[in-house]
């Protein structure tokens, strides 16, 4: 049978979607005028953002397993996925800026803006019929 789909992975696309869609724009329009590495350094804040909306989804959807009749959270499982995104969004920011040399300004704009797509993503919440 036909089963609805999962609240938080629609809400999780929707959000990446747009956040992919912001940083993408914003690198279109900075390449004309600040150039390929400007650009490139934008895109990859964007991912770092991008890998962290991906793993913040993922450990949501662990914390809240089996949870379909009654709402319960494990909240140590939601803290050690917030510390793993704060972690693996740090190292990709001092990867980016000490290993690939990339363009301070740009990067850090790419993450900015790249988080903005949080405020244009509205979550999803089905309604009871009846």
């Amino acid at each position: 049978m036909w089963q609805a789909e999962d609240p938080l992975l629609t809400t999780a696309r929707k959000v990446m979607v747009i956040q992919s869609i912001v940083t993408l724009m914003a690198a279109g329009l900075a390449f004309p005028f600040k150039g390929l590495a400007f650009a490139l350094a934008l895109i990859y804040g964007g991912a770092i953002v991008l890998i962290g909306t991906a793993i913040q989804a993922w450990r949501l959807k662990v914390a809240t397993e089996g949870a379909d009749k009654q709402p319960t959270l494990k909240p140590g499982v939601l803290i050690q996925g917030m510390m793993m995104k704060l972690a693996i969004m740090l190292a990709l920011l001092v990867v980016g800026l000490s290993k690939l040399k990339l363009v301070p300004l740009a990067l850090l704009l790419g993450i900015f803006l790249a988080y903005s797509g949080y405020f244009f993503g509205r979550g999803y919440a089905p309604r009871s019929r009846g």
